[in-house]
């Protein structure tokens, strides 16, 4: 008997290329705290992590200033730079197949709930994914937390897959017991990462057997 699968990804530098916006809506907050620019070679470093914890790390605001960094991201990535955001070559076609085996789809991600309405419904994508698990509003929830509502809303027995690119999402699947698939396109760096599947491409997920 062919075990059900659900496949959860990851949205920055997954389904998504959404470093130009990202990075736009970062550089604008930080030139009305004061700071710096980020430098190119350090923008992947600011994707993938929650943006308030980035602030704090990366710009090193204060706890306070953070949060109200954290604010003025959200307003303006809703209102002026989610459009800069584009599926990766190839995706389209792989949740298309993914769906006509009738796995589950389901996405986790910091981004929040409006930031993610706003993104499938930019691009005609709200029926597609079965759950959408997103940050809190105060930062309270992580991956690993993501990652166990949707087992707990599918079920134990279902084979689980997470496709990611950063180390948190490495680190989540880890957790829950989920079979990790690290995309090599993203922002992230699993070069060195050795006992993890790999893919250069979206395509690749074609290749295996759901």
């Amino acid at each position: 008997m062919k075990t059900e699968k659900v496949v959860v990804f990851d949205v920055d530098g997954t389904l998504f290329d959404t470093k130009p916006g990202i990075i736009k809506t970062l550089n604008e907050v930080l030139e009305s705290f004061g700071s710096n620019s980020i430098k190119q070679s350090h923008e992947d470093n600011w994707i993938g992590p929650p943006v308030r914890d980035s602030f704090k790390n990366f710009a090193k605001l204060s706890a306070e200033q953070a949060e109200e960094a954290t604010k003025l991201y959200r307003k303006l990535y809703i209102e002026k730079y989610i459009s800069y955001s584009f599926l990766y070559d190839g995706m389209a076609e792989v949740l298309k197949k993914l769906k006509k085996n009738n796995v589950h789809i389901c996405i986790a991600t910091m981004k929040t709930s409006e930031q993610m309405e706003r993104l499938l419904f930019l691009n005609n994508m709200n029926d597609i994914f079965e759950s959408v698990k997103t940050a809190a509003n105060d930062g309270s929830k992580t991956k690993t937390d993501m990652l166990r509502e949707i087992k707990i809303k599918f079920g134990d027995e279902l084979g689980y897959y997470m496709v990611g690119d950063t180390e948190g999402d490495l680190v989540a699947a880890k957790s829950e017991k989920y079979s990790f698939l690290a995309a090599l396109y993203g922002y992230g760096n699993f070069q060195e990462v050795q006992d993890i599947t790999k893919i250069d491409n979206p395509r690749q997920l074609l290749l295996f057997k759901w």
